[in-house]
């Protein structure tokens, strides 16, 4: 990992990380639009996007977990199945 001054092994895990991210970022987003739609007037508007926002906290936030676990074991399998095949 970076913090230890091993590139390699933060670059194998670049991808997942990325995705973990970009989900965090997106619910980040679903929280401002649940705030919005809560202080407009549009009831059917306030519960689709606040109905949609609980979906997507119940059902794609977990994933975060699962792409960040293999970072925070410290797994290099990506890195040592590669000098396996050299």
């Amino acid at each position: 990992r970076m913090k230890h001054g091993d590139a390699e092994a933060a670059l194998a895990h670049a991808t997942p990380y990325m995705q973990a991210f970009g989900h965090a970022v997106i619910g980040w987003i679903w929280l401002d639009l649940g705030a919005a739609a809560c202080r407009g007037n549009d009831e059917a508007l306030r519960a689709g996007v606040l109905n949609t926002g609980r979906w997507y906290f119940a059902n794609e936030m977990p994933k975060i977990a699962a792409w960040l676990a293999p970072i925070e074991n410290d797994d290099r399998t990506a890195v040592s199945s590669a000098e396996e095949l050299l």
